[in-house]
């Protein structure tokens, strides 16, 4: 009678720790699911941020490219107290860079008259001015560069006097 009675005792607590183990296992699973429940909240919240991120580059940069300019120009101020007190281009030379922009790519001509205006920028200089993704300037200056019609110096471009 005693082994009968020390299996019944053993079952009685197997089946109290199956029940507590059960209990532990069903919060973890509850636990589980409101942890996914938030993941899948803040990867919403993550898609709703980068779409507003995005509309907003969009709304500004015209006004960026445009301080950029600005600010490029006030760089060169402080840095040659003469810069843009007589026009880049005039005359013949303007008529020679229009037509050099005719036979260009779009982005060749948007980084020419960039360079007109702020005579020397390096790379991220002609991005943010031109409105232009910062890799694609290199193939608008391979294409100058083939022509003829640009300088480097030092990782700044210029244009060739012509």
């Amino acid at each position: 009678m005693q082994p009968l009675l020390e299996a019944s005792q053993e079952t009685r607590a197997v089946n109290d720790e199956l029940r507590l183990l059960r209990l532990a296992n069903e919060k973890l699973e509850e636990q589980l699911r409101e942890a996914r429940q938030q993941l899948h909240e803040a990867q919403q919240a993550a898609k709703m941020a980068v779409r507003a991120q995005t509309r907003l580059q969009k709304m500004i940069e015209p006004w960026w490219a445009a301080l950029s300019a600005i600010r490029g120009e006030l760089v060169e101020m402080v840095d040659d107290p003469t810069a843009g007190t007589e026009p880049r281009v005039a005359g013949k030379h303007s008529a020679i860079w229009e037509s050099w922009k005719t036979k260009v790519s779009p982005l060749a001509g948007k980084i020419i008259d960039t360079l007109l205006l702020h005579r020397e920028m390096n790379t991220q200089q002609l991005a943010i001015a031109t409105g232009t993704h910062r890799n694609s300037i290199p193939r608008g200056i391979y294409e100058l560069n083939k022509a003829g019609l640009i300088n480097k110096n030092s990782g700044r471009f210029s244009l060739k006097e012509l």
